[in-house]
């Protein structure tokens, strides 16, 4: 199967396992077994990558019935990817700094909350990456086949799509097979009318396309530059 062939996909896969492994250690020191759960988002988070990849593979091989479905398989999954950024609530209780009377700042030397911070700060970034990576791959892929507008069109539609879907995930507790419940799919959306859901939406819709932004410019910039 070709994506076992994909170099970029095996170092994905490579660093997530490293990460998963790391994590009884962390979670035994930390006595914080919650940590798991960043593992599951983490392993959400890596599936638009196939998807993407089977969506590039049906572009180049003109299969178009099989590119729309991958191309829907991986909307529908890669909201969990930026979706893991959410992830520093669970830091939100530690204390990292204290003020004295004269308001000069005193930092923590307790080394399990800075492990706490480096440990979810990682599998942040191995997330976030992992999903601009699957943009990338189909980003690249419509301006190849079709057009670089209706690239950009799909890639700010993904972007505002999944600021919403940030919001579906974390606050009415969504889940991206949710929607084969449609009764109650539909009301968890009905119920996320208001200026909160919109605002919260917008604010991660923002993260999501600035980040790519970056993305795209570094990782477009350095293949230029490696074909001259």
């Amino acid at each position: 199967m070709f994506l076992l062939k994909n170099k970029g996909l095996k170092l994905i896969f490579y660093c997530l396992i490293a990460y998963i492994i790391l994590c009884v250690p962390v979670s035994l020191i930390l006595i914080q077994f919650t940590k798991v759960k960043l593992i599951w988002n983490l392993i959400l988070a890596f599936i638009p990558l196939p998807f993407a990849l089977l969506f590039q593979k049906s572009a180049e091989t003109h299969r178009k019935k099989k590119g729309i479905l991958f191309g829907l398989l991986w909307l529908l999954f890669f909201p969990n990817a930026p979706y893991i950024i959410t992830d520093f609530i669970h830091i939100s209780g530690i204390r990292f700094y204290s003020f004295a009377a004269d308001e000069t700042a005193t930092y923590s030397t307790d080394i399990l909350a800075w492990l706490n911070l480096a440990y979810i700060g990682t599998g942040v970034i191995l997330g976030v990456l992992m999903g601009f990576y699957s943009l990338y791959v189909i980003h690249k892929t419509i301006i190849r086949y079709r057009s670089k507008r209706l690239a950009n069109i799909v890639v700010v539609g993904s972007g505002l799509l999944c600021g919403y879907a940030i919001y579906l995930g974390r606050i009415p507790r969504l889940n991206s097979w949710d929607f084969l419940n449609p009764i109650y799919f539909l009301t968890k959306l009905y119920q996320s009318i208001g200026l909160f859901p919109l605002l919260y939406s917008l604010i991660f819709a923002c993260f999501v396309l600035f980040g790519y932004f970056l993305f795209y410019v570094m990782v477009d910039t350095e293949n230029k530059d490696s074909r001259t």
